[in-house]
């Protein structure tokens, strides 16, 4: 048995993964209302325990329920593989991964974790992270000196993660670089049957621009042919758990918000359209498909970050399209 600790979907495709392409009995285990749902949907194992706050005071209250929660998980677990990913900012993750006695693997498959510096208090102002650091030090307290860090994301974000060097001591690292990631997944969405009915026309409706300041002036109005060009094709609504759809294209049919997008591909007939969303890159790799990126029609061509992004998403997937305009847009449907 395989347990998969799932904060994110990208670690619940990797056990969908395990499951369907290499036959491994697994369970998932996860604090995830929608991840919850999506295993009952498709009919996978899970445990689910409770979500604790990441506050210090809160987390001190409830110390002793996260530690029964602990003893219950790692009892179940036993000496079995207990795979997690960088992705995991969830505490009781990172204690889980620090008192347990299976067998632990670590999947590094964006690499990221080698662009995470320590200390972050270079960054202003330094008030912003204090929080954080009393959070690191009243668990470490706690929990014998578990290894935690703060770790730099971007220029004005940080998250708590255990120290890699502990995963290293601790984990067998399993390396995913980012392609192998993409491939590996997307042998399990190409072979992935689900049951659904067919599906014309996909938009996955995440963020709509990539950088605020190259967004054109005529932005709303743009926007505004964008949803009448969806609500035209009777596009299918496929948005993220945590996005609000806006009231233009409230009314669209919309596909389970719990599971990963990427397992209604082989439904969809004609075209899969986002703004911008990593979930183009596997879309560009079903063949009968238009997969269709609108970044140009909200951002700057011209702005290294969107000529970045384009670069990155092209380099995994060449056909993907990049209207310039709505009516090239509309072409691309139609045709």
């Amino acid at each position: 048995m395989k347990y998969f600790y799932c904060h994110s979907y990208q670690m619940f495709n990797l056990a969908l993964y395990y499951k369907n392409n290499l036959n491994e009995d697994i369970i998932v285990i996860t604090e995830e209302t929608n991840i919850v749902k999506a295993c009952e949907y498709l009919n996978i194992s899970y445990l689910k325990h409770k979500k604790f706050v990441f506050s210090d005071w809160e987390f001190i209250k409830k110390n002793r329920s996260v530690k029964r929660e602990l003893s219950r998980v790692i009892k179940e677990v036993g000496e079995s593989e207990l795979h997690f990913s960088h992705t995991q900012s969830a505490v009781f993750c990172m204690l889980l991964i620090h008192k347990s006695k299976g067998n632990l693997f670590f999947h590094d498959f964006e690499l990221v974790y080698p662009r995470y510096n320590f200390p972050v208090l270079k960054l202003k102002p330094v008030i912003k992270y204090a929080q954080r650091y009393l959070n690191i030090l009243m668990i470490s307290l706690l929990y014998k000196n578990v290894p935690l860090v703060l770790k730099k994301v971007n220029i004005s974000g940080a998250m708590v993660g255990i120290s890699l060097n502990y995963i290293h001591k601790k984990s067998k690292i399993k390396h995913y670089e980012e392609g192998n990631y993409y491939k590996t997944t997307l042998k399990l969405f190409k072979s992935y049957k689900l049951d659904y009915p067919k599906i014309k026309n996909l938009f996955i409706a995440q963020n709509y621009y990539v950088d605020y300041k190259s967004k054109p002036r005529n932005y709303n109005e743009i926007l505004e042919k964008v949803f009448k060009m969806l609500v035209k094709y009777n596009f299918r609504l496929k948005k993220h758990p945590k996005f609000t759809e806006p009231s233009q294209i409230s009314n669209l049919e919309k596909l389970p918000d719990f599971l990963p997008v990427e397992l209604f591909f082989n439904c969809v007939e004609n075209s899969i359209v986002s703004f911008h969303s990593a979930s183009l890159i596997t879309a560009g790799h079903f063949n009968k498909v238009k997969s269709i990126s609108l970044i140009n029609l909200i951002n700057n061509a011209d702005n290294e970050l969107i000529l970045n992004w384009r670069l990155k998403m092209s380099s995994w997937s060449t056909n993907l399209l990049f209207p310039g305009n709505i009516d090239d847009f509309e072409s691309i449907i139609k045709n």
